[in-house]
């Protein structure tokens, strides 16, 4: 195992305005006590004094520190404070990722030795040999947006950030083992693409000659998680700070967490609660009133934030070459956090985030199992954090068998712009297509140029067959290529399923009476090209220009299903689509006026005939035929 680190700078953002954009409501203002604190500017080589974090339960203990040097500059007008640790077994351990936010004090010369904080433990080194690691300075904690000032908080729409920004959920991506890596969904090959989940900044790897100073990753511990979804989460979650680590939760004989934060206790933040645990672990470094700041450094840096915030039990720390960390335990939700910078993050206590209802069924052949979520509501994570949760729930007894079928549906209620539902089959592609229906227009809806959509519940069903029903097109035949306006144009395939011998089907499409005579194409084909037929028949719907268009979108390809065949018959009918408006068998006269205004709004489109055949597969595989319609062909 090795720690993998993004190279980011604990500085404060000194950003102005944004939150009281976002702000939900106003706060008591807070007071602070000036005098509790040492600056930066007064901080010198070899001055001592104390930290304060948990190692076990809930009990602060202290360990020694020594400063080393101040790094002025560290950042952009950003400073970071250069300690030597001592105690708590920390000449063992080294700097422990879960000690983000542990406040340090120095003994102030100029007021007769008083410990004064100077800040939060908050950097380290890969494979450091001695107990040396950096603080944030505390004035540049208590800068963040918000926190002391007018009683200004920010509770923003469902999770702050900038839309469009650099992140996404590749969702071709999965555990080492997963069949179909890299496979593009259908909503990517429709021309939707979700923003991301990480990072795009390369992360540190095995190899790499950096060694910079780093903030300390932060651990994201999981209770209840299979080794698969554990893979799952690293693939997802490489180079974003977060280090997924497999823990237990708190219950039976563990000792109570506390009911309240106090500086040098856990901060928990927990993204997914119920029958799956997964929180991240820092520690509180200072407590005003009802506000709490902690970390020392960003979880995701995006400013404003809505994301509940709990207190913690540690179990143990655990020591390691490579990384150390605190394997801890969510305790009792406490308040709001509501903002998140590089050099730290706070919150609110008494405040309760906004958190998403999640039921997941996973039906298979011993029996039916049922899981309740409820998962943290941000743009940018809620979708892979439910994504883990669907994971998690399959997974949760063995992995899918090797040869497997997965029927499914997925509904997804939104504020305003009502659901989005899906109910298709997949075979053989592990939890692809059940998981690019359930994020991918998630992560499109919350998180896009037009707006960010709220979630209100997620239900998904899955049922498990431990067999493979999927078939490719070996050969489509076409008795005969010309056929009378009103006949029945019927092929056959010979069909080629998995580990099974071929075998023969006849689908059929009846010509219209009046269909004109002249020379067609026939499209026998899956879903997919289904869907790359439509887009170019109608691009007009798949033209997004507002929320409301997005979800029509993504609903017309959710619509589509993988088990039928598809009989499209190209044929000169139409129109011109102004918006979303169709607008057909306009005379050619009126299309032409249209078509020289070249309007962007104004589009052609093509109204072919489509028929549907069921299947017992999933279907792979596309012929083209030209035929020939002549009433004249028997004479």
């Amino acid at each position: 195992m090795f720690v993998r680190v993004l190279v980011t700078l604990a500085v404060s953002v000194g950003t102005t305005g944004i939150a009281a954009a976002a702000s939900a409501g106003k706060a008591p203002s807070v007071t602070l006590d000036r005098s509790r604190y040492m600056g930066v500017a007064q901080i010198k080589p070899g001055m001592t004094g104390v930290g304060r974090t948990v190692l076990k339960g809930a009990e602060l203990v202290e360990f020694q520190v020594t400063v080393v040097d101040v790094l002025w500059n560290w950042g952009p007008k950003q400073h970071a404070i250069l300690i030597r640790c001592a105690g708590a077994n920390l000449e063992h351990s080294g700097i422990i990722m879960g000690m983000s936010g542990s406040p340090v004090y120095l003994q102030d010369p100029e007021d007769g030795g008083k410990l004064k904080m100077i800040g939060a433990v908050a950097f380290g080194w890969r494979w450091n040999k001695d107990p040396v690691g950096g603080v944030t300075p505390i004035e540049q904690m208590l800068a963040a947006e918000g926190f002391a000032d007018k009683g200004k908080t920010a509770a923003p729409e469902g999770g702050g950030g900038v839309a469009g920004g650099g992140w996404s959920d590749p969702v071709g991506t999965g555990p080492p083992a997963e069949p179909n890596r890299g496979l593009r969904s259908r909503y990517a090959m429709m021309g939707f693409t979700a923003p991301i989940l990480v990072k795009t900044a390369r992360p540190i790897r095995r190899g790499d000659r950096y060694e910079g100073l780093e903030p300390l990753m932060t651990p994201l511990l999981v209770s209840g998680a299979s080794r698969s979804a554990m893979a799952y989460l690293q693939g997802r979650l490489e180079g974003s700070g977060l280090y997924p680590i497999q823990a237990g939760g708190a219950g039976g004989g563990n000792a109570p967490a506390p009911d309240k934060l106090v500086p040098g206790g856990s901060l928990v933040v927990p993204f997914l609660i119920g029958d799956v645990d997964m929180a991240a672990v820092g520690t509180v470094t200072e407590v005003v009133g009802d506000r709490v700041l902690g970390f020392g450094h960003s979880m995701m840096g995006e400013g404003p934030i809505e994301m509940p915030m709990a207190t913690g039990r540690v179990h143990t720390p655990i020591s390691s070459l490579a990384f150390s960390f605190k394997l801890a335990s969510m305790g009792k939700l406490v308040g709001a956090l509501l903002w998140d910078d590089e050099a730290g993050i706070w919150g609110v206590t008494g405040r309760k985030a906004r958190m998403v209802p999640v039921d997941v069924s996973v039906t298979e052949p011993k029996g039916r199992r049922t899981y309740h979520y409820q998962a943290l509501h941000h743009h940018r994570m809620t979708p892979w954090v439910i994504g883990s949760a669907l994971m998690m729930s399959v997974m949760a007894n063995r992995d899918l068998p090797r040869e497997h079928t997965l029927r499914y549906t997925v509904s997804v209620d939104y504020e305003k712009l009502g659901r989005f539902a899906v109910d298709n089959v997949s075979s053989m592609g592990w939890l692809f297509g059940i998981r690019s229906d359930l994020t991918e227009p998630m992560s499109m809806l919350m998180d896009n140029q037009f707006g960010r959509a709220r979630v209100k519940r997620v239900e998904m069903a899955i049922s498990i067959e431990p067999k493979a029903s999927t078939a490719s097109m070996e050969r489509v035949e076409l008795p005969r290529s010309t056929f009378k306006p009103g006949e029945t144009v019927e092929v056959a395939v010979r069909w080629r399923p998995y580990r099974a011998e071929p075998f023969v089907r006849r689908y059929a499409m009846t010509l219209p009476k009046d269909l004109p005579d002249g020379s067609y194409q026939l499209q026998v084909g899956s879903g997919r090209s289904r869907l790359t037929a439509l887009r170019k028949d109608k691009p007009h719907l798949f033209r997004a220009e507002s929320l409301d268009d997005m979800m029509s979108a993504v609903r017309l390809i959710g619509s589509v299903r993988t088990d039928q065949v598809y009989l499209r018959l190209g044929v000169q009918r139409g129109g011109v689509a102004v918006g979303k408006t169709e607008m057909p068998e306009l005379p050619s006269f009126r299309r032409k006026v249209f078509d020289e205004a070249k309007l962007h709004a104004v589009q052609a489109y093509a109204e072919p005939i489509v028929v549907e055949h069921p299947v017992p597969f999933v279907v792979s595989g596309e012929k083209v035929f030209t035929i020939k319609v002549d009433r004249r062909a028997d004479q």
